[in-house]
């Protein structure tokens, strides 16, 4: 029985935009490919969201919420977990 991928998006929170644009820029060079999202109102924040594809494995989803959480905290961001995409 072959083991599927599944997508899981991330997503991500940034005070400012110099912060989102910093996590944009080290998710595309981690080979992903971001939607960066400016505030709709002056006292919303940035959103930040990635898609992964992986085999949803325990050890393949920490890995990715390690990944991704050393990713937001390298930018100054909030990494708020991932969803499977529907």
């Amino acid at each position: 029985m072959a083991v599927r991928s599944h997508v899981y998006v991330n997503r991500f929170t940034c005070q400012g935009e110099e912060s989102a644009r910093r996590l944009v820029n080290a998710l595309l060079v981690a080979g992903l490919f971001p939607e960066l999202h400016a505030p709709q109102l002056p006292t919303h924040y940035w959103e930040v969201v990635a898609a992964v594809s992986l085999v949803p494995t325990r050890e393949n989803l920490d890995e990715l919420r390690e990944d991704m959480e050393t990713a937001a905290r390298r930018a100054g961001a909030s990494y708020d977990g991932c969803d499977p995409e529907r």
